[in-house]
């Protein structure tokens, strides 16, 4: 016989769903769940054949097989689409990771760079004091933290404009952090 193919996760719910709301076939509570059971398993080994890791994660998370009606076959899949979630969540720390140090390269030395350029020449031409390179990362820091003292104002539309990239770019990185430090201290749970 041969075994349904699905598309999305969301069609072999639907049918496992249609299967748990038998009540009136002549399969037992028992037999519906092996049912659904075996449908699951087909359809998250067909998932992972097709290289849709995702779909088999949706499945597995929405239909939960208690372990008494577990089979090897189940059970082996579950531990592919865990190991696959591992790696994936990996792979997305290890990019946040490396986009936070550029970000912080970006603001901790080239925001300053750019902020004095674009604000010395005004500053000249209109009587102010030149800012240096240590004001400049001073204006970044308090700017991208949100702070903003204002003893250090951007006088130019482009400043301005820099200003607000600046603190647009600080209140990601903030986020980016609370979350990979919620991430480190919270403690992991195997399901």
């Amino acid at each position: 016989m041969e075994r349904p193919s699905w598309a999305t996760a969301s069609e072999a719910i639907s049918a496992a769903e249609v299967i748990f709301e038998a009540e009136d076939s002549a399969y037992s509570a028992v037999e519906r769940l092996h049912r659904v059971r075996d449908l699951v398993t087909a359809a998250g080994t067909q998932f992972l054949r097709r290289r849709q890791p995702n779909e088999a994660f949706k499945l597995l998370a929405v239909i939960q097989i208690p372990a008494d009606a577990m089979d090897a076959e189940l059970f082996h899949l579950q531990s592919l689409v865990r190991l696959y979630e591992q790696r994936r969540v990996v792979r997305v720390r290890k990019i946040l990771i490396g986009l936070l140090v550029g970000v912080l390269i970006y603001l901790l030395a080239v925001s300053p760079s750019v902020f004095v350029a674009l604000e010395n020449p005004y500053r000249t031409t209109h009587g102010m004091s030149e800012l240096d390179w240590s004001e400049g990362l001073y204006w970044s820091v308090i700017t991208s933290t949100t702070v903003g003292y204002g003893d250090i104002v951007p006088q130019t539309p482009y400043a301005r404009m820099f200003a607000l990239f600046d603190a647009m770019i600080g209140v990601t990185l903030m986020g980016v952090v609370a979350g990979l430090i919620l991430g480190l201290v919270t403690p992991r749970r195997f399901d």
